[in-house]
């Protein structure tokens, strides 16, 4: 399963809107949070992410210092998995965009799939990880 999971989204990714991408390209200050929430929103739905609060289960965008942001996963089970640290507006946004995407894509797609394994909630959070290459 492990396999079939990185080999389908290694080989048939599913890509996010670059209709999103430029227009949160367009966004460079905090000050735009709420434009880019709006987006991301529209674009993926606001329970694949969280801008500068903690969310378990979803990509979190966290303030490191003046208008650096790091950008991770919280796990149910409490586990970061950093996605990548001390990055600039705007290309926090589309990295949140992006792997809230691939978040949305297992979620949605290949979780319901995964029902039928009768897998424990730790194999689930394993295949995630797999599918978000973190």
């Amino acid at each position: 399963m492990s396999l079939y999971l990185y080999v389908s989204n290694h080989f048939n990714p599913v890509e996010p809107d670059d209709v999103v991408i430029e227009k949160l390209w367009e966004l460079e200050s905090e000050s735009d949070l709420e434009i880019a929430n709006n987006y991301l929103a529209d674009a993926i739905g606001s329970q694949y992410y969280s801008f500068l609060e903690k969310k378990v289960d979803c990509i979190n965008l966290k303030l490191r210092r003046d208008n650096h942001y790091d950008i991770y996963y919280l796990s149910p089970n409490g586990e970061i998995a950093m996605i990548s640290e001390d990055r600039k507006l705007p290309n926090a946004f589309i990295v949140v965009y992006n792997f809230g995407f691939v978040l949305k894509q297992f979620k949605e797609v290949i979780y319901p799939q995964l029902i039928t394994y009768n897998l424990s909630p730790n194999q689930v959070e394993l295949l995630k990880r797999i599918y978000l290459k973190k």
